[in-house]
């Protein structure tokens, strides 16, 4: 095959893949999900898959088709298009992770047998009753977090689990396979492929990072993202922070997935927003409707509508290319701190350059993007005239805006 057509061959695998992903991230009424998926190449073997049920649980199922490239990549989707027939097939609220498992090996051994097997984490969160029942088919062992309790604890110390799915043609898995583990209040379920455990020194694996430390980077970061802030970047920064000790080389396809139960917070509003522009009006809507009821003020909103729509339109209109707006969800959070309101905002659009890094100070460089960003009539320069500050970090292809906006109107200058 000419390289010219296996490069195109890549591109359309890799876009196809990006939209048969699930949103990155999601924040409902009792439970929220973030995820983080980056192939070692343009494809990826590794998927991840988050199903809601009626009755207000969710299916998780984290994969990882054996190999690499084009093969594992088709597999992949193919396996995925299988569970969303299997959702709508099948009523979800009775079946169990060994169902689903089992259900996974027939497709797998029918139709991928001769080519692939592969590893499955499947999870039943169930929010209401404050569990997770989850079975291993040759997954890496998932861990609880819990800011609560954050010493380390064995969550599967009967060692239940399976074969992975595929590998051999009769298996069957059954309910003893299963675990049931309590997750409620402050606790997350943390889980990945062995891509994160190949974490290294060197690209090649060379260097291994160790398993204490990666467990204290990963426990640490979301013991404190659980109770200061926000997790849904949480699988981005932990990637970035092994980096900061020296293990950033990976020679596998990473995927990471963290859920559990949602925390409703006085005076903070959480939202994931599907990036397509009647979903962000109908978000801008909503922010209206709870800055009223928090007694902000009709200026103060629109300030902080205003805010919201702009950078939300802004990754629409030029962060994203069509194919990935089909998947693409933002999520935000607002709050109060002291006399301002602070709108921080996850997305995976193309990043924004810092101000402060550009030639000609803040305010050339914030005029220079406004001319750039601005088919709408708006753009960044009204953005730094409406906030006290804006801080734009990235980690991996994360972006992470926070914006300080006064509620009160500081009056004429003087």
């Amino acid at each position: 095959m000419p390289p010219e057509t296996e490069n195109q061959e890549l591109r359309l695998a890799a876009q196809v893949q990006r939209t048969m992903l699930p949103p990155r991230s999601f924040v409902g009424d009792r439970t929220f999900y973030t995820t983080l998926w980056r192939p070692k190449d343009a494809v990826s073997g590794d998927f991840y898959e988050a199903l809601p049920i009626a009755g207000g649980d969710w299916l998780y199922v984290l994969g990882d088709v054996q190999g690499h490239g084009t093969v594992a990549a088709m597999a992949m989707m193919a396996v995925q298009g299988f569970l969303r027939q299997l959702s709508r097939l099948e009523d979800l609220r009775e079946l169990g992770p060994a169902d689903v498992a089992n259900a996974l090996q027939g497709f797998v051994a029918s139709n991928l047998g001769a080519v692939s097997y592969l590893t499955a984490l499947v999870c039943f969160h169930r929010p209401a009753e404050g569990v997770v029942d989850w079975i291993s088919c040759g997954a890496p062992e998932p861990a609880v977090v819990d800011p609560d309790d954050p010493a380390p604890r064995d969550i599967n110390p009967e060692k239940r689990g399976g074969l992975p799915v595929g590998l051999l043609p009769d298996t069957v898995y059954t309910a003893a396979d299963a675990v049931r583990t309590p997750l409620a209040g402050a606790a997350v379920f943390a889980a990945w492929t062995d891509g994160v455990l190949d974490l290294a020194r060197g690209p090649d694996g060379a260097g291994p990072m160790p398993d204490d430390l990666r467990r204290r980077v990963r426990d640490g970061l979301l013991i404190r993202a659980r109770r200061n802030g926000s997790v849904f970047a949480a699988p981005w920064k932990f990637l970035a922070a092994c980096g900061e000790q020296g293990y950033g080389e990976c020679p596998d396809d990473v995927t990471q997935l963290v859920f559990g139960p949602r925390l409703a917070k006085p005076g903070v509003l959480e939202l994931s927003v599907p990036v397509q522009a009647g979903a962000i009006d109908r978000a801008a809507e909503r922010i209206g409707e709870w800055c009223a009821a928090q007694g902000w003020g009709v200026a103060a909103a629109a300030k902080v509508q205003i805010v919201f729509q702009e950078k939300l339109m802004n990754v629409h209109d030029h962060g994203l290319d069509p194919g990935d707006r089909v998947r693409e969800t933002a999520c935000a959070r607002l709050r109060r701190a002291g006399a301002d309101a602070e709108l921080s905002v996850w997305d995976c659009g193309a990043p924004e350059p810092e101000p402060a890094e550009i030639p000609g100070g803040v305010a050339a460089a914030l005029e220079r993007r406004n001319r750039e960003f601005s088919p709408r009539g708006r753009g960044l320069l009204m953005l730094r005239e409406i906030c006290s500050s804006i801080r734009l970090d990235r980690y991996g292809d994360l972006n992470e805006s926070v914006y300080t906006i006064p509620l009160a109107d500081p009056g004429p200058a003087r």
